[in-house]
């Protein structure tokens, strides 16, 4: 039965990547629960450092859970919305969860 999770493409050179499947072989994984494993440790170190990431906000334009700093969502930059209030609008799609 095929996955829901959510795909990923990753691009990267040719080297890197026989690189990671070594060391995924190495380990007794398969290259995506290696990849797995290297993101969830960064993850987790950077919550060490700077404290847990936490999906407070929705944005509706995204449809989707996302993080707010200073009432601004970390989505923005992508945000295509014409009259949102975080690109100089007067609709907010962003709401506390």
């Amino acid at each position: 039965m095929p996955s829901n999770l959510p795909r990923i493409p990753l691009r990267i050179e040719a080297e890197l990547k026989m690189k990671l499947e070594y060391i995924a072989f190495k380990n007794s994984r398969s290259m995506n629960k290696e990849t797995r494993q290297l993101l969830s440790r960064h993850v987790e170190q950077f919550e060490k450092r700077y404290g847990e990431i936490k999906f407070e906000h929705y944005c509706d334009c995204f449809d989707r859970p996302v993080v707010a700093e200073n009432g601004y969502c970390f989505l923005r930059g992508r945000c295509k919305c014409d009259n949102c209030q975080q690109r100089g609008g007067k609709h907010s799609y962003l709401r506390k969860r």
